[in-house]
């Protein structure tokens, strides 16, 4: 058993700790230590636990310092030094106000003693909580400066006369000027150079970020303050770190070859400088930790300096300090010397691989050149000749580091977001990629090139799957890269031809179309297997099946689509040139692939040719997903436009339109006179035909699915951007395209009927795979839906798969087919049918297959997975229909089939209630009923939709009995797929108005929640499906006066308990939005209701929403809430401040009270007396609202400098 001490007493009012009582401590430090942190620990988890328990206890122990400096005079045990640490840490976040500053600060003195005498023998993570501890101590003094010296200094700077000392931070400015004198002192000993190094870094990083953990136990404008003083010191601190990390390099010392501990530590040393000049270049970045993100409130206080800054004149001594740190860092000789340091680093790495280095140098590196790059987002600086100096300094830095080689990917992304970085200086005005130097420029771009293409080669040679995620993240800023680069030189060159006087601009036209033939050729060659490419094969060890209803999230257009959208931007600058490569990849890889599937038909497989059909297809996917890309830019089942580029390269070809079309018509591809942009069209074609040969073969084994899902992807985006394009939308026209594709070509009919029948040849010879008939039934249905003319096509075919497929479009004919896919095939044999015997077929299809599970039931044989089964496909057929139907095709479907079929349902629930999935197939079905478009059918009358509505009531209250609706769930939302398709489905009919049948849809609504409030426990809400639509509704439930009239008490606790737990979740914006939607209406019905009954049972439900509400957003939420959603907040904290007035006072009183600081407390108070002053006459109005919100947003601003975060 381990020895206990009390680990929870207080270290007030007490004896002083004897060296005795610091001894036992230690003893059971190392202890417990030994047992947390040993690997064979775990093997007892009861010891471990008891141990973890110990230690966290000993953290939490108040007033520890003499305790804790005792045991870090007394020992040296790492492990026990970091516990000691930590534990001063936490102190000093949560119990720095019991102490003056002189004790602070006398703490800040022996730690920092500590730091300096120790910091080589202590382990890493003792130095780094150390260092930790000290800047939270000297941010804390600094904080703590008084406002009327605060305001006195800035009065004095602004007016240019001497600034009044004030003790504390001057003696924090001593500091930091020691620190600087040991960093930059040759003759200082190492570990106090070390210590400093450490001190300074971990002081710009404590001052730089905002967030919790940085204003744990301060308030926000004194954090501020700090943060201001601090930087006024970046210059010297940036000058010292630079100038001490020269001097380490210049001195002999600094040899990786001798690996003599000096050196090392030197080394780490020069390894902290580095760190110390990335805080101080991302002291003010947007791109750093000291920005909250996106549009918070905090933000309004935080961004003063830059905004200060812009408005100031060169004069203003304001921020002269931080306007002569912009410039020092922006010299030409501090922008070299930052790249000489990293190839000089990187150099080093490579002629010592393995020795210790410290961590991340070479990234710390790199991050120094990026926040350097990104200066001009830190602080407004004038576009001037400096600038553009500095730009082009930037330029010729990064072609070194492009030039000395990478350390593996990771290093390569990093390199591509500086050097994209650096690229966004050329299109921060109109003419600052004019100013930029071609000296610069030119080199920059022609390093970029190699270094993309030496990228891409890397990743089409890397046989290793484990930075698949890093690999794809690089090509996807590289691509991003250079097509924002293109773009702006091409702007370049079109402002100098329309200039007076006209200029040339850097790169020509000409110049232009050869990077981008460079970048597309590269990035097509990593993506081919040998010979066409460089692509080595991954090693892929775990294939995992794709799941037929997220195979389209986990297509390579989905997952790859960044890139893909990139290339094909980049790829059409030189139109013509890309589409003679594709062309000659395309045709040569279709040669490949009919030459082997002849050989394999002909002659028996071997393992070599399976190998060469799967590269093949690899590749011929590949060029598929270039080549849509190349020629659309809308998404997937999206009607475009015909890019500008695709035509310019095919008018630009000037191809004979007679031999264009003799070619077209006779899907010869071979001649070289022939449209380009036809000639890519024609060698897909071929494709197709061969993938009608592999089926009509009977060798369907030999189809690819990627293949196929990707050429059937091209084809629906390029059927719906060039077939029957629109003239008149054009400025420019292709005749040989128009001949080929336009409204009356003959030849554009012939197109789209083959591509019809390919796509049902596939569909009837590939039954057995899903996911190859589900893309090919898709593209049918968009192609029906976008071409008038596909309908008759199909229904006038004499022969060939599509007069088969025609045919198997009768439900009774559905055989093979998988019920989703069958779904989708009914969908579109719906939209086709055009007489009453097909509908007459169809409803006594349903109506027999509907018979035979009823049957089942009423002679108790449905307990079997087959019926199940059988019940699954019916729903999944109906669905299908359901989704096809059009006004007049509803109504009849409706009346002669689901009427009976909904009657049914609470009996068929009831009968399959083991079964999940029947409960969550009989709302998806009364969900796609719900959806039939029969809003304007004038024969329904409301006794109609009420009887529907009152069976879907039915139907609800059978599952709600059920034992599958009250089982214990997962921890996965995938457990809850049954409340799922309730809410969906309760949902949809909150959204529909049949006739006048308003109340059968609130009885719907409400039957629903009631019971759902029974089955729904809080720890669902946290799934995201569930709660978007669960908070829709409950918005539902009170946005009429009535039915929130109407509302029994289960439905109110169900909305108050859920409103308390959004505000304590705080999930996401829309259901904060939900939440504060449901708090106005509430409120606004019990203000103008003040004195009637309704309003004071609202009134005693609502009453603990206005705490939780003043909780989240004053007391702890300001910190977190960006402007849009406090503007939300507004008018329910409004609307709660008014209907209990006296609730609010007291939570107010409450605030100021709990304000230990009596300045905070002074400016708490004057802020509310404030608001409240202007809006006390204000009433519950919408206008009112309105004008609280332009009050409250700043109101809570500025209340977040003063209110401490705990």
């Amino acid at each position: 058993m381990m020895k206990e001490i009390n680990c929870g007493m207080s270290m007030n009012d007490r004896q002083p700790i004897t060296d005795e009582q610091i001894q036992l401590w230690i003893q059971q430090l190392e202890q417990w230590t030994n047992i947390f942190y040993n690997e064979h620990g775990a093997q007892n988890p009861m010891l471990w636990q008891e141990a973890q328990s110990k230690l966290v206890q000993f953290q939490k122990i108040h007033d520890p310092f003499e305790l804790c400096m005792g045991i870090i005079k007394s020992s040296r045990n790492s492990l026990v030094l970091y516990q000691a640490t930590l534990c001063l840490k936490n102190a000093v976040a949560n119990d720095f106000k019991k102490f003056d500053m002189n004790e602070l600060f006398k703490l800040f003195q022996f730690l920092y003693e500590f730091l300096c005498s120790q910091s080589l023998e202590n382990d890493m993570c003792v130095n780094e909580t150390t260092a930790l501890i000290c800047a939270m101590i000297l941010k804390r003094i600094a904080s703590e400066r008084p406002r009327a010296t605060y305001t006195a200094t800035i009065v004095s700077l602004a007016q240019g006369s001497s600034v009044p000392l004030d003790k504390e931070v001057d003696k924090i400015a001593q500091v930091i000027v020691t620190l600087c004198n040991h960093i930059k002192e040759p003759n200082e000993v190492l570990s106090k150079k070390v210590a400093a190094a450490m001190m300074i870094s971990s002081l710009l990083l404590e001052c730089q970020m905002t967030n919790r953990s940085t204003l744990l136990g301060i308030r926000v404008w004194k954090h501020l303050n700090a943060r201001k003083h601090f930087e006024s010191h970046l210059k010297q601190i940036t000058e010292v770190c630079l100038a001490t990390i020269n001097w380490a390099f210049s001195s002999n010392l600094l040899n990786p070859i001798n690996q003599t501990r000096e050196t090392q530590i030197l080394f780490h040393l020069v390894g902290s400088l580095i760190q110390c000049v990335e805080h101080s270049l991302a002291f003010n970045s947007t791109d750093s930790g000291c920005s909250l993100g996106g549009d918070r409130v905090l933000r309004v206080i935080q961004s003063r300096t830059i905004n200060m800054l812009s408005q100031t004149t060169e004069h203003d001594n304001r921020l002269k300090t931080l306007r002569e740190w912009c410039r020092m860092v922006m010299a030409p000789s501090v922008v070299q010397f930052l790249f000489d340091l990293y190839t000089t680093v990187k150099s080093m790495i490579n002629m010592v691989p393995g020795w210790s280095w410290p961590s991340n140098l070479l990234k710390n590196c790199l991050n120094c050149l990026y926040y350097l790059s990104d200066v001009h987002n830190t602080v407004n600086i004038e576009r001037d000749d400096a600038y553009a100096e500095f730009v082009g300094s930037l330029m010729i830095g990064s072609v070194k580091i492009m030039e000395a080689g990478t350390q593996g990917i990771d290093d390569s992304y990093q390199i591509a977001c500086l050097i994209t970085s650096i690229s966004m200086h050329t299109s921060e005005t109109r003419d600052t990629i004019t100013k930029i130097k071609a000296e610069h420029f030119i080199p920059f771009l022609d390093a970029a090139q190699r270094f993309t293409c030496k990228v891409f080669t890397q990743v089409a040679t890397t046989s290793h799957t484990d930075v698949e995620e890093e690999e794809e993240k690089t090509v996807d800023a590289l691509l991003d890269f250079w097509y924002h680069l293109l773009r702006n030189i091409d702007a370049e060159i079109r402002n100098s031809v329309g200039s007076n006087p006209p200029t040339s601009p850097k790169v020509n036209t000409e110049g232009l179309k050869a990077y981008s033939r460079v970048i597309v050729e590269s990035y097509i060659s990593c993506h081919l297997h040998k010979p066409l490419g460089q692509l080595v094969p991954k090693n892929e060890d775990n294939i995992q099946e794709v799941d037929l209803d997220q195979a389209d999230e986990q297509d390579d257009n989905n997952l790859h689509g960044q890139q893909l959208v990139s290339f094909g931007q980049i790829a059409r600058f030189d139109a013509l040139h890309t589409a003679k490569i594709l062309f000659e990849l395309l045709s040569t890889r279709v040669g490949h692939f009919e030459a082997l599937l002849t050989q394999f038909i002909n002659t028996k497989e071997s393992p070599d040719g399976l190998k060469d059909w799967e590269y093949i297809n690899d590749d011929l996917h590949w060029l598929l997903l270039m080549l849509q890309h190349y020629l659309t830019q809308t998404g997937y089942g999206e009607v475009g436009f015909m890019c500008n580029e695709i035509l310019d390269a095919s008018l630009s070809f000037q191809a004979d339109v007679q031999k264009t079309l003799q070619a077209f018509e006779k899907s010869d591809y071979n001649s070289n006179e022939i449209d380009p942009i036809v000639r890519l069209v024609l060698v897909t074609l071929k494709l197709c035909q061969i993938e009608m040969s592999i089926c009509q073969s009977g060798k369907t084994a030999w189809l690819s699915v990627q293949t196929n899902g990707t050429l059937t992807t091209l084809l629906s985006r390029f059927c719906l951007t060039y077939l029957y394009p629109k003239e008149s939308d054009y400025t420019i026209i292709s005749e040989n395209m128009n001949y080929c594709f336009g409204q009356d070509a003959p030849t554009a009919d012939k197109f789209l009927r083959f591509v019809i029948e390919h796509t049902c040849c596939v569909i009837l010879y590939m039954k057995s795979d899903p996911q190859i008939v589900k893309k090919n039934i898709t593209l049918l249905i968009q192609l029906q839906h976008f071409h008038s003319n596909v309908m008759n096509i199909m229904l006038e075919a004499q022969e060939g798969s599509m007069t088969a497929f025609v045919r198997q479009l009768k439900p009774d004919e559905l055989t093979g087919f998988s019920p989703q896919v069958a779904k989708l095939i009914l969908k579109l044999a719906t939209r086709l049918f055009v007489d009453e015997k097909d509908w007459n077929n169809l409803i006594d299809f349903f109506t027999d297959k509907w018979a035979q599970i009823m049957l089942c039931i009423q002679n108790n044989q449905h307990q079997s997975e087959v019926v199940t089964g059988k019940f699954l496909e019916f729903c999944d057929f109906a669905i299908g229909v359901c989704e096809a139907c059009d006004d007049e095709s509803s109504e009849r479907l409706f009346e002669q089939l689901l009427v009976p079929i909904v009657k049914a349902l609470p009996q068929v629930l009831g009968a399959f209630n083991n079964f999940e999935n029947v409960s969550i197939a009989i709302f998806e079905l009364l969900y796609y009923i719900v959806k039939l478009p029969m809003i304007n059918i004038s024969s329904w009358d409301s006794q109609a939709a009420k009887s529907f509505y009152e069976n879907c009531i039915e139907v609800i209250k059978v599952y709600s009995m059920s034992p599958l609706a009250k089982k214990p769930r997962g921890n996965e939302e995938e457990d809850c797929e049954d409340i799922i398709a309730l809410l969906n489905f309760a949902h949809e009919v909150m959204k529909r108005d049949w006739g006048n049948s308003w109340a059968a849809c609130d009885a719907v609504v409400k039957f629903t929640m009631e019971k759902l409030s029974v089955i729904i426990k809080p720890e669902y809400l946290q799934f995201p499906r569930i709660r978007s639509i669960y908070y829709r509704l409950l918005v539902y439930l009170v946005d009429e006066d009535d039915r929130l009239c109407n509302l029994n008490d289960t439905l109110l606790n169900m909305i108050i308990s859920s409103i308390l737990l959004a505000l304590q979740s705080k999930f996401d914006k829309d259901v904060d939005n939900h939440v504060y939607t449901i708090i106005g209406i509430m409120c606004r019905t019990i203000y103008l209701e003040k004195g009637q009954q309704i309003a004071d049972r609202l009134a005693k439900f609502m009453i603990p929403v206005l705490p939780a509400l003043f909780h989240a957003t004053i007391n702890q939420g300001s910190f977190t809430l960006n402007t849009e959603t406090a503007e939300m907040v507004g008018p329910a904290f409004f609307s709660l401040r008014c209907c209990f007035m006296n609730v609010y006072q007291s939570l107010v009183q409450d605030l100021i009270e709990k304000q230990d600081d009596p300045f905070a407390k002074s400016k708490v108070k004057t802020l509310f007396e404030n608001l409240e002053a202007k809006i006390h006459k204000l009433t519950l109005t919408r206008s009112a609202c309105r004008e609280f919100n332009g009050l409250f947003v700043p109101f809570l601003a500025e209340l977040q400098n003063y209110v401490a975060v705990m």
